[in-house]
């Protein structure tokens, strides 16, 4: 019995391998990346099917109606107007996205909800003393901690990603403490390194909204900066192995964290000069 579960385990990673070296980052799909990375400070494709001509919903008439429907009644659900106008919630969506009153929908919903504004600029105040904090502490003690991480390479590549997922900005204060590490370190390895190949493979998948430097985890930009650090290199990967390589030597190096906190703090100080608004671009 033993035999045959050693097997079906073999079988299952050799499937995986395969299904990883299938998704082998193409160099013209990651420079993409970089430059949204560069542009707004997110890392996530958005970008889904095959290219080709707007289908017949994308019609001068559809996108009349869809905004006159907004702009009559701002708080109908995205339901009601798809059966309204008899097309798919998909379509609906994609049409309120390629109009401009997508964009009027959505300061719609800002004047509604002022209270979320001014607790984003709580957060993000408090965030801001906290990386000023953390920026004051003394050299020895920024390498006492990326010695720490290169100890357990794992927490090197997941550390970030996984505890921001979870705590937001506090991630900035909880990865001081060894037991946030040594939490993570308590894993199956098997099951952090599936994770680990997975994520690395695909690219970040976490959910977040792409536009939002208030809302964005840390992580977002980690993973930004990496891939323009491993692309940009006059090396570039042309595997997984190389990449997983070549993000983990980005990784120890000690300026990253610096990088992380610099990038963190220009995004949350601009999104408090827009008094806690959403915004598209960081200028």
């Amino acid at each position: 019995m033993d035999g045959v579960m050693v097997q079906v385990c073999n079988k299952s990673q050799e499937n995986i391998d395969k299904s990883l070296t299938k998704r082998s980052p193409v160099k013209s799909v990651m420079l993409a990346i970089v430059k949204k990375f560069r542009r707004t400070g997110s890392v996530l494709c958005q970008r889904k099917g095959a290219s080709g001509r707007r289908r017949t919903v994308f019609t001068n008439n559809n996108q009349g109606c869809v905004l006159s429907q907004s702009i009559r009644s701002p708080k109908r659900s995205l339901q009601r107007t798809a059966y309204k106008l008899n097309i798919s919630e998909t379509s609906t969506r994609r049409l309120f996205k390629s109009i401009a009153g997508y964009s009027y929908r959505i300061q719609i919903g800002e004047r509604l909800n002022v209270s979320d504004k001014r607790a984003r600029e709580t957060k993000v105040t408090f965030t801001l003393t906290v990386i000023s904090i953390d920026k004051q502490l003394d050299s020895l003690d920024l390498n006492a901690q990326m010695s720490l991480k290169r100890n357990h390479s794992t927490v090197n590549e997941l550390s970030f990603g996984m505890l921001c997922l979870g705590m937001g900005s506090l991630v900035l204060i909880l990865l001081r403490t060894r037991t946030s590490i040594q939490l993570l370190l308590t894993k199956s390895v098997t099951e952090r390194t599936l994770l680990h190949l997975l994520i690395i493979s695909r690219g970040t998948d976490f959910e977040y909204p792409s536009h939002s430097s208030d809302l964005t985890p840390p992580d977002a930009y980690i993973w930004g900066m990496r891939k323009e650090s491993v692309f940009q290199s006059e090396d570039p990967p042309a595997n997984i192995g190389e990449l997983r390589r070549k993000i983990t030597l980005f990784s120890n190096c000690s300026n990253h964290s610096i990088n992380m906190l610099d990038n963190l703090q220009n995004r949350y100080e601009a999104c408090l000069r827009r008094k806690g608004a959403h915004f598209e671009y960081l200028n």
